[in-house]
């Protein structure tokens, strides 16, 4: 995979900040999943081992959010094929993960992409040498944003702030936009990680 220039695209709404210029406002035990570069499905597998699923919310047509289809060069009215899904770790659920993909993206062999199922698209999109990534941008969700109202719909759970991440990728020049939103589970298991390394190192002190 390599990085492309995403400026062929028009501008994505302001509430998305490229993560150089969010990384002062990153809550501590998300910072490095935020910020990462690799692949957020490899790290969250290293993590959990056997215990990582993926979890189909939803694969369907639909139209993107105002923001999503600025992004994507789009017309709002413009439908896409949407894949929501949750990134599991046992039975907690830690990354919302919301997809987008033009019409004109699902070509040749790029239909597969329909076809997933339970397969994470991470694995997929890092993989393949001809898949190009643009830089992260990062939001702070809160109540009242429509991808905030997705997530609590798909989770049940009611955080009063979630923070996301998206990429914007390309396939021979055409887009495909993910979102990766983390969840209560990861932050939880991120704090106590970062906790055990504090005491660790304050012991060895």
């Amino acid at each position: 995979m390599v990085k492309f220039d995403p400026a062929g695209f028009r501008r994505s709404g302001t509430r998305w900040k490229p993560v150089h210029r969010a990384h002062s406002m990153f809550p501590a035990e998300l910072r490095r999943w935020l910020s990462d570069p690799g692949s957020l499905t490899a790290r969250i597998r290293a993590g959990c081992r056997s215990q990582f699923s993926v979890q189909v919310i939803n694969n369907r047509r639909m139209k993107p959010f105002a923001d999503e289809a600025l992004s994507l060069g789009l017309a709002p009215e413009h439908w896409v094929h949407v894949r929501e899904v949750l990134l599991m770790c046992g039975q907690c659920p830690w990354v919302f993960a919301r997809t987008l993909i033009p019409e004109h993206t699902l070509q040749g062999r790029w239909r597969r992409l329909l076809r997933l199922g339970g397969r994470p698209l991470g694995e997929l999109l890092f993989r393949d040498s001809e898949v190009c990534r643009g830089p992260i941008e990062i939001a702070r969700l809160a109540f009242g944003d429509r991808l905030h109202e997705r997530i609590r719909r798909a989770t049940g759970q009611n955080s009063s702030i979630i923070w996301g991440r998206r990429t914007l990728y390309a396939l021979r020049h055409r887009p495909i936009l993910v979102h990766e939103c983390f969840l209560p589970g990861i932050v939880a298991s991120s704090a106590r990680a970062s906790g055990i390394l504090a005491r660790a190192s304050g012991e060895g002190q």
